[in-house]
């Protein structure tokens, strides 16, 4: 195991300098996401394309953040009715009974 990031970075194949670097997106997107949280505690509702109007950015960027923390606005559905039916069961009468026998082939 190599002691030093430059001895790393050396076995690994890649620059010294990319082990030093830190991603400035995830930031971005915890900050993007508290906005975002914000306009739906006022507007629960609000999908991507009016976030976007309400925080003037664009609404790819806002969907992407919103797919990756999970967060999806407040929709009411309509309750359906389901009426059940109540029917009472009512037995049918079996026909072969009141045949001895059959007189033909594939009667039955």
């Amino acid at each position: 195991m190599p002691e030093t990031r430059t001895a790393l970075a050396r076995t690994l194949g890649v620059s010294g300098s990319s082990l030093y670097y830190r991603r400035k997106k995830p930031e971005r997107d915890w900050s993007l996401k508290i906005r975002i949280e914000e306009v739906l505690h006022e507007h629960p509702s609000y999908g991507s394309r009016r976030l976007a109007l309400a925080l003037h950015l664009n609404r790819k960027k806002i969907q992407r953040v919103m797919q990756v923390f999970g967060i999806h606005p407040y929709r009411r559905r309509r309750q359906r009715k389901h009426s059940r039916r109540i029917t009472a069961f009512v037995p049918h009468e079996n026909l072969l009974l009141a045949i001895p026998f059959p007189l033909l082939p594939n009667l039955v």
